[in-house]
């Protein structure tokens, strides 16, 4: 189904799919951002999964990139599970780049829309096709230069 820039879909009340299609701009991200807000403006922290449809995006502006890290910044607090579906490279490579700048450390990516419904709903395994966008390692120790010499 083709759709211009974007469609924002609350089916069940914790459930957000957030649609984006063709080349975005920021004109097409900034009426999402605020569309998203509106109705999640009450929504309580962690309440929400999310689930990002990336599969028809074709490109993006690099204003429209920094509309939807913001965006995902903003929606880190209000979802407990965070998904994007994407099969190819532009739209896989805004999913990491929103992700790594936003923070959302737990987010995740599929490539096909019904294993990531089903990781967002608590199940599969790793099987199912979810990987981590993104993983904290935690800093290496490093001893007083002191102790290191002797």
């Amino acid at each position: 189904m083709a759709f211009p820039g974007y469609q924002i879909e609350r089916a069940v009340p914790d459930e957000l799919t957030i649609r984006l299609a063709g080349v975005l701009d920021e004109a097409t991200l900034l009426a999402c951002e605020r569309d998203t807000r509106m109705q999640l403006k009450l929504a309580k922290s962690g309440s929400l999964h999310l689930l990002w449809d990336l599969q028809q995006v074709t490109g993006y502006s690099i204003e429209a990139r920094a509309v939807l890290a913001r965006l995902q910044a903003f929606l880190t607090d209000k979802a407990g599970r965070t998904v994007y579906v994407a099969s190819r490279p532009e739209p896989r490579s805004l999913a990491l780049w929103a992700v790594h700048m936003a923070g959302a450390l737990q987010a995740r990516v599929a490539q096909e829309l019904e294993p990531a419904r089903a990781w967002l709903r608590g199940g599969g395994g790793p099987d199912t096709g979810v990987r981590p966008l993104a993983s904290v390692r935690p800093p290496a120790a490093l001893e007083p230069v002191e102790k290191a010499a002797s």
